[in-house]
């Protein structure tokens, strides 16, 4: 998989690199500090895949800052946590699927 996203120019990593919390609700997460290396891999990458809408609302305040744009999807987090809106495996995997094959070269 790594050689997958090197070769077709995908950018994958976790968003947030330190944070607390008391349970594995994305709710739950605070004092929550952005990797550092965020903007240096949306340079190199075509496209960023983002795992869960916590990532997501964190990368698109983070990247307001930079000055350049980057293609981005928020995918459903590969979380087995349990919530109100958790879609079945199978169905995260074709959406995570459908989106790496859409930028297969």
């Amino acid at each position: 998989m790594i050689n997958l996203l090197k070769e077709n120019s995908i950018g994958l990593s976790d968003v947030i690199s330190e944070y607390e919390s008391v349970s594995s609700s994305d709710g739950d997460i605070h004092n929550e500090k952005v990797n550092t290396d965020l903007e240096e891999l949306c340079k190199k990458a075509d496209v960023i895949l983002l795992n869960g809408t916590k990532a997501g609302s964190l990368f698109k305040k983070e990247c307001k800052k930079w000055d350049f744009a980057v293609e981005y999807h928020i995918l459903p987090s590969t979380s087995n946590a349990r919530g109100r809106y958790v879609k079945p495996k199978s169905e995260k995997l074709k959406q995570w699927s459908d989106t790496i094959n859409k930028y297969r070269q």
